[in-house]
């Protein structure tokens, strides 16, 4: 199991954020039969940096991998949490009735909040143009947060295009400014000017959502960046990248 979370609502003393999970289900055991569904149970806690428990919850879903063909496959799940901003660790389980097995993972995790006094910039949420080939299942209001489908991975192909999106939570109405950067190691090798638009009409939160082709670019290790900025305000986000 593989996760990602995203806070992208930010107030004053919390967040709520997407919390997406890539569960890999193994080959089926038996040729020509189909898999029974399956039913995954979510339970997670939201932990401070003394392991308190700020925040839980628990849900779960049933999930059609009937539909699935003996190979192994990946289930996304997409969860919306609500999180207070003293969380720093986030403590996840999973358990699947069909395979009789269960998945941790511990996802360390920033919640930035916004007084409406200085620039905000929520993690980058990564994706690609093409529709999954996963089994994707939602949770809540998780589909109503972001337009495309998050991945967890960070390795990608030449022949993909990556979709990035983040908001961008600013005072008073200043003006803001932004660019998206692809570093290899320490040289810049792609810059471009960012398009902002406001979120659902509020003009104190900017949305940027850019579309990136990978094509030409040499195998190896890459840092994606946005850098934004209002005033003498600077704020950067990064995601590192593999090509291959």
């Amino acid at each position: 199991m593989y996760a990602f979370i995203a806070p992208l609502e930010l107030s004053k003393n919390a967040a709520k954020a997407v919390l997406t999970l890539d569960i890999q289900y193994p080959e089926a055991a038996s040729a020509g039969q189909p898999r029974p569904d399956d039913e995954l149970k979510l339970v997670w806690m939201a932990l401070d940096p003394d392991a308190r428990v700020r925040a839980s919850g628990q849900n779960s879903v049933r999930v059609a991998v009937s539909m699935a063909d003996r190979a192994p496959f990946v289930v996304s799940v997409n969860n919306q949490l609500d999180l207070p901003k003293d969380v720093k660790v986030l403590r996840i389980a999973v358990a699947s009735a069909a395979l009789g097995k269960q998945a941790v993972v511990h996802l360390p995790v920033s919640v930035p909040t916004w007084t409406a006094k200085a620039l905000e910039v929520t993690p980058l949420v990564v994706g690609t143009t093409v529709a999954p080939d996963s089994i994707v299942v939602g949770l809540g209001g998780s589909a109503r947060l972001l337009p495309f489908q998050p991945t967890t991975s960070r390795t990608f192909t030449t022949q993909q295009h990556l979709q990035i999106y983040a908001r961008l939570f600013r005072p008073a109405q200043s003006e803001v400014h932004a660019e998206l950067l692809l570093r290899r190691g320490a040289t810049v090798i792609r810059r471009a000017p960012l398009p902002l638009t406001p979120f659902e009409g509020n003009r104190d939160v900017l949305v940027c959502r850019v579309t990136m082709a990978l094509a030409d670019l040499p195998a190896g290790p890459y840092v994606l960046e946005v850098a934004a900025g209002a005033g003498r305000q600077t704020v950067r986000r990064m995601v590192p990248l593999q090509v291959r």
